[in-house]
């Protein structure tokens, strides 16, 4: 390749990624619930920071610390999934990203120290899964640099650029912010009582929970004691009482409803 077409190829990769980032901006002024958030980490902000798991956490001034969420778009071990919503593990974190400077950064899973047993297993079974880089990202309080006001966790295969994450922290702020104050607002309103759960079953609410989790109609089947086919069956119930042609679209519903929240996901 010469000299002037690297060039013209850089520039294209500019011009594409600064396009992604307006496309991202401009998306995401409509996301006001948890499930809009989800699709929109899944479309418009994959462009730009592909990742396979993100960990979101925003201040609760009630229970006066941060309310981690996690979304994530493979399956993962359970020691991990308690790892990554453990406040002694986003404690470790946090302070990684306070020694930094506060600043965006991106770090290889293979280097990092482990804190102790849990970190260094659910490291592990991290890097098994194929994710090989953690990124950390946040915002601190104002007038108080070691508090967070919201802080992102985004595991992925390969590293993201740092003044990307940058760039992207105060928007990924203000969404969340955004979703978690309409998310409150609902919680509280005479209205939202009575939304309706689509006569979804207490099965077909664990069987939501772990297709949130990425699992197979087989996998399922064993976890539940049941079938395959008879997974099968109860998947094409929820697709049908949910209104949904897919079971990202299933599951982006119930989290809309907050069908899995007895289940501890989100």
């Amino acid at each position: 390749m010469t000299q002037d077409s690297a060039q013209a190829c850089i520039e294209w990769a500019s011009q594409r990624q600064a396009e992604a980032f307006w496309q991202c901006a401009e998306t995401a002024q409509a996301v006001r619930r948890r499930h809009q958030f989800f699709i929109w980490t899944q479309a418009s902000l994959q462009r730009l920071l592909p990742h396979q798991l993100m960990l979101c956490s925003a201040w609760s001034p009630l229970r006066r610390q941060l309310q981690p969420e996690l979304f994530n778009s493979l399956p993962l071990p359970e020691p991990v999934l308690q790892w990554l919503q453990d406040p002694a593990s986003l404690a470790w974190l946090q302070q990684g990203w306070l020694r930094a400077g506060s600043q965006a950064q991106t770090l290889p899973l293979a280097g990092l120290v482990a804190s102790g047993e849990g970190t260094a297993q659910a490291l592990s079974l991290l890097q098994t899964a194929g994710l090989q880089h953690l990124s950390v990202l946040g915002v601190s309080r104002p007038q108080c640099a070691e508090e967070l006001e919201s802080f992102f966790l985004l595991v992925s295969r390969e590293p993201l650029p740092s003044p990307l994450l940058n760039l992207m922290t105060p928007l990924l702020h203000c969404v969340w912010r955004r979703v978690q104050a309409q998310e409150l607002q609902l919680q509280h309103s005479p209205a939202q009582g009575g939304a309706s759960t689509q006569g979804v079953t207490e099965r077909e609410r664990q069987v939501l929970a772990w297709m949130r989790q990425g699992k197979s109609n087989q996998e399922i089947g064993l976890l539940l004691g049941i079938s395959a086919l008879t997974v099968k069956n109860h998947v094409q119930k929820i697709l049908r009482k949910l209104c949904a042609s897919n079971r990202a679209q299933a599951v982006a519903q119930a989290m809309s409803l907050q069908l899995l929240k007895e289940n501890g996901l989100r």
